[in-house]
């Protein structure tokens, strides 16, 4: 075989090899992309119970008395850094004129704090609630130190005199939920998210565009923690609600209709639901699922009417 046919035949070879491997490449695509669409990932719902709870601040108010020395000299705090309980005539720190060392003794029963935020005064309801917004602090809360040099009557803390109620003025998102709550009088907060619910009486509410503010009285929380800031954070705690629970990104929107890609009888169907997201990217069903019934994991890569095998 001369020179030029053995080229050719070599040319013809890798061609046939080449269609053989782009026919098999084509027909293997076209089975893996079939086999993709009859077999998509899909989940069962998992039965579960959700407690429906609304993160919010709110600013709190007390009465509370500046206590200041009559000498001049330095301080030594009883217990610094430390909002404490104290009695009537008991000693919260003790002064150093340099002739002598004198009590100094807190005038109520209560809570006294060796510090002030600079709010002292000033922090009122009316201000506050007249307000359409949080207010602002002028200055954050400061720790009065041992060994400081005071002249007579400067400030060597604070009494909050107890018993008194802990009150609060917070803005709450106005869900129907809360809503009722608050006609109700009674509003369950949630101080930490796996604590328990705390009944706090509604003293007075606004419904603002899409808000509530509300007062509340917080009693009988009341720990002496809560004196070193004047704001709260906490959760409204609207109820429980039992559901079924899928991956947020099986819920998707279809005609302006939520819903999910239900497979039955190896077909997927459209179907409404209702229910909320929550966290970690999964999606509460309140209504249209039943536990156990299987859904399309990526809701928006489905059809109605494609056929889906599960086994």
């Amino acid at each position: 075989m001369s020179m030029r046919k053995r080229r050719g035949f070599g040319l013809v070879y890798l061609f046939a090899v080449a269609l053989v491997v782009l026919v098999a490449f084509f027909a293997y695509a076209a089975w893996w992309f079939h086999y993709r669409e009859v077999h998509p990932k899909v989940v069962a719902a998992i039965p579960t119970v959700y407690a429906e709870e609304i993160l919010s601040e709110g600013w709190l108010l007390w009465h509370e008395e500046i206590l200041a020395t009559p000498y001049a000299g330095k301080i030594v705090y009883s217990r610094p850094h430390e909002a404490h309980r104290v009695f009537k005539g008991e000693a919260v720190a003790v002064i150093d004129t340099g002739r002598e060392r004198i009590r100094l003794a807190s005038h109520k029963a209560g809570y006294f704090v060796p510090g002030l935020d600079g709010a002292e005064g000033a922090w009122r309801f009316s201000e506050i609630w007249l307000g359409s917004g949080p207010p602002k602090m002028k200055a954050a809360f400061k720790w009065f130190e041992n060994g400081h040099a005071l002249k007579r009557g400067d400030p060597i803390g604070k009494v909050v005199p107890m018993p008194q109620n802990l009150r609060c003025i917070a803005f709450v998102a106005a869900t129907p939920d809360v809503r009722r709550s608050v006609e109700s009088g009674r509003l369950s907060i949630k101080l930490m998210p796996k604590g328990l619910p705390l009944s706090t009486e509604v003293l007075a509410s606004e419904e603002l565009v899409g808000v509530y503010k509300v007062y509340l009285s917080l009693s009988p929380y009341f720990p002496p923690s809560v004196l070193t800031s004047r704001k709260l954070s906490f959760y409204v705690f609207v109820g429980e609600r039992s559901g079924v629970e899928v991956p947020e990104s099986s819920v998707v929107m279809r005609n302006g209709r939520q819903g999910v890609w239900v497979v039955e009888g190896g077909v997927t169907t459209f179907r409404d639901v209702h229910g909320m997201p929550i966290s970690s990217g999964r999606f509460v069903v309140t209504e249209g699922l039943k536990a156990g019934e299987i859904v399309i994991e990526e809701g928006g890569k489905a059809k109605e009417g494609g056929r889906v095998l599960l086994w």
